[in-house]
């Protein structure tokens, strides 16, 4: 009839013939409207899937990596589940292996450096009484005895530099009080100067005793090192402050002398274990341990040590540390 539309024949009782008919434009919306509507379904249900896909296969990596920055701090990590697809569950199983070997290295480890510190300073307490009790000059005596006080320290600094530290067994420190009685120590020194400026009620997280083995460390390098040019006086800066630092707050140490300084180009081997930069800051005795102590045990506690010159003369060693998570005092 001129009608232009969808038309649809069909017959009842194969007598009658029907016909049904759509306008186009009727048929052409509902279908976009259709496809649409299942093209947004799909896509949603796509969407869903690929996620739940992709935190099932990264599970297993971001468990890993949560375990191995665990191992990093010097915590130990909960073992992984052994679960899964084969190759995920022989990765899980390898790494609790290793977890577990790293364990029994720490442990034999700590029963080695307790035997060779029995072992090595034993024999050495034998020499020192035998000395006392030789018939000996007086020159001959004070050398014995400066050669066996200097094993013993070597000795002392190999123990230091391999000592874990369990930062599980970390308490709250005041690190204001802390560096203000190895100052008042060091003071009592007739050749030493120090001159403070402590922020009050600085705190950390921490081993006192390693905090105030770096302390004492810092200070020896500086009385073999950094002694006032055309003096025998060593002059000592201790600041400490809080400062904020890739925004977090940290502890900040800043320790200086006034001495000749180090060639710029030979700071950085000073963090280098056994080395020892004699040409540059004078002779002394020691195995070349005493900054590498002092990094090895500053990194265990989650911070920093910066190494450089100071402007006006003398060296200047900086050390930032996280505060503690709670001002409670211990």
């Amino acid at each position: 009839n001129g009608m232009a539309g969808f038309w649809v024949s069909f017959k009842i009782d194969d007598d009658d013939e029907y016909w049904l008919m759509l306008e186009s434009r009727r048929l052409g919306g509902a279908e976009g409207w259709q496809w649409l509507g299942g093209a947004g379904v799909v896509l949603l249900l796509s969407l869903l899937g690929g996620l739940i896909i992709s935190r099932l296969i990264n599970l297993p990596l971001a468990r890993i990596s949560a375990a191995a920055k665990a191992i990093a701090e010097g915590e130990e990590p909960k073992p992984l589940p052994e679960t899964g697809s084969s190759e995920i569950n022989e990765t899980n199983r390898s790494f609790n292996q290793m977890v577990a070997d790293l364990k029994r290295i720490e442990s034999d480890r700590a029963l080695i450096l307790a035997g060779i510190s029995h072992d090595l300073r034993t024999p050495l307490a034998r020499m020192q009484l035998e000395i006392e009790m030789a018939d000996l000059s007086p020159e001959a005596r004070d050398g014995m005895q400066s050669d066996i006080a200097q094993m013993d320290a070597i000795i002392g600094q190999f123990l230091d530099f391999a000592k874990p530290t369990e930062t599980t067994n970390f308490t709250q420190i005041n690190f204001s009080d802390l560096i203000a009685e190895a100052a008042q120590d060091a003071g009592r020194l007739p050749d030493v100067r120090i001159t403070t400026k402590l922020e009050p009620d600085v705190m950390i997280d921490g081993h006192s005793v390693d905090i105030r083995r770096v302390v004492n460390n810092l200070i020896e390098n500086a009385r073999r090192y950094g002694r006032t040019p055309g003096t025998e006086l060593l002059e000592l800066d201790f600041i400490v402050h809080h400062d904020t630092i890739d925004g977090q707050k940290r502890a900040v140490l800043e320790f200086s002398d006034h001495g000749k300084g180090v060639p710029e180009d030979q700071i950085k081997q000073l963090r280098k274990p056994f080395t020892r930069l004699d040409t540059a800051r004078g002779q002394a005795n020691g195995a070349g341990l005493g900054l590498a102590i002092v990094d090895r045990v500053i990194m265990r506690h989650g911070g920093h040590l910066m190494l450089d010159n100071r402007s006006d003369g003398g060296f200047l060693i900086r050390i930032d540390l996280p505060v503690a998570r709670n001002k409670a005092h211990p």
